[in-house]
């Protein structure tokens, strides 16, 4: 890409306290993590939205290459997101023309699915575009766009060029291709047959029958059926490019529609160049600006048309509420009332002009060892009765409990103790029930 610099960004949001998941000695947390691509100096990081701390986590910064390993090296590093159970980040490393993974535990990188392919401006190995296969059996021609499938079974990728859609499968990254079209165009009709797409963010229809194609190359949004591969335009010009515009309505016009989520009934569409959250009527194919004014750019937040946005790039939904990308902002808006607020302000100094920022929201809870002097029986961590002590973290049961050196005693119940005093001439050098002399 000719761009100065793509940064994703994924938001997993963790809401289970009440009900946790996580077995004896580990406890279970709550936690709001981003993932940040950053393609201009080819790295991936976390970034802790409670604590404001960024980590990275894969690729050597200002460096592009191709190296797996702790001490990974990354080539455009494009969208990126969260496997379902939280322990990676899942990538298109779009000019090394692969699927990548990182390991959170260990920040191992590997490639999980297409081969390695040294990409060279204008040259476009046809044998790269849809190579089916498991692992590094398959092929992709700059990947970019990802997207988890509401089972977490499989992930769908995407790329703007000669607009293909692959299924790989998860965690055992098979790949095949849903399909293809090999040729830009906007033409309307069956796949195969003179229908013709130009590619851009693919995103699945919440019932699976249809696919939703926000074309920034035409400034229209294209419909899919999965059943029948018959191409629709549903919003902006038909058969061809047209100027930008911001018209709503049935002939409704974009500046450049580059992501969208969806709903039963809804189409969210950011529009990045006009500045601006547009909806589309699903049933009706009718536009309305929802959120920010067209060609207005800004920070402010309030109500619908009211609010502005210095360069949004994409959203995801969450219950009631829409999350887009703002810059290194996250602003956050009902999608019932169009509220706009902040949830994350412009805190990273270090990224100086964006491309896009992927954002992807779920609920879990992250399991942690137990803290030392607690037990977590389920998941919840209890306090040791005062004065016990545990010799570790990961302790599970109130029994793990003991008393400190140089006292002796038991514990006859998870919220009391009698610890006491060695008495003289006797020593208790570790945790004990009885002195020795």
């Amino acid at each position: 890409m000719k761009y100065a610099l793509l940064l994703y960004l994924v938001c997993l949001l963790c809401i289970n306290a009440s009900q946790p998941l996580c077995g004896q000695g580990y406890l279970g947390q709550n936690f709001s993590m981003a993932v940040l691509s950053d393609s201009i100096n080819h790295m991936i990081y976390t970034y802790d939205l409670t604590t404001n701390v960024t980590t990275s986590v894969a690729g050597t910064f200002g460096t592009s290459g191709y190296v797996d390993g702790v001490n990974s090296v990354l080539n455009q590093p494009c969208k990126a997101v969260l496997t379902p159970d939280g322990s990676a980040i899942v990538w298109a490393d779009s000019l090394n023309m692969v699927i990548r993974k990182v390991d959170l535990a260990t920040r191992s990188t590997s490639t999980v699915a297409g081969t390695f392919y040294t990409y060279v401006y204008g040259v476009t190995p046809v044998e790269l575009t849809a190579l089916d296969g498991v692992g590094n059996a398959a092929s992709f021609y700059r990947p970019e766009y990802i997207q988890f499938s509401s089972d977490g079974m499989q992930f769908y990728v995407s790329t703007e060029y000669f607009q293909t859609v692959r299924a790989v499968t998860y965690p055992g990254f098979a790949t095949s291709t849903l399909f293809q079209t090999g040729l830009w165009g906007s033409t309307d009709g069956i796949l195969g047959a003179g229908g013709l797409l130009a590619g851009g963010a693919c995103t699945l229809s919440v019932d699976g029958t249809f696919w939703i194609i926000s074309d920034r190359i035409y400034r229209n949004i294209r419909r899919v059926d999965v059943a029948s591969l018959q191409v629709d335009t549903i919003a902006g010009p038909r058969g061809g490019a047209s100027n930008p515009g911001c018209e709503d309505g049935l002939d409704a016009r974009f500046h450049e529609p580059v992501g969208q989520v969806l709903t039963s009934h809804y189409a969210f569409v950011v529009d990045r160049v006009g500045l601006s959250i547009r909806r589309i009527d699903l049933a009706t194919w009718e536009v309305s600006t929802f959120a920010g004014f067209c060609e207005t750019a800004g920070t402010m937040d309030a109500i619908g048309t009211d609010a502005r946005f210095e360069w949004p790039t994409d959203i995801a939904m969450q219950g009631a509420y829409l999350y887009v990308s703002d810059m290194t902002r996250i602003r956050k808006i009902d999608s019932t009332t169009a509220l706009v607020s902040t949830i994350k302000p412009a805190t990273e100094p270090s990224i100086k002009s964006v491309y896009f920022v992927y954002i992807d929201l779920r609920m879990g809870t992250r399991c942690t060892l137990c803290p030392q002097n607690h037990f977590c029986p389920a998941g919840v961590s209890i306090p040791c009765p005062y004065p016990t002590i545990t010799l570790g973290m990961g302790c599970g049961s109130y029994l793990s409990c003991q008393c400190p050196p140089g006292t002796f005693g038991q514990v006859t119940g998870p919220n009391a103790s009698n610890c006491v005093p060695c008495p003289v001439g006797k020593f208790c050098n570790a945790v004990a029930s009885s002195c020795m002399c």
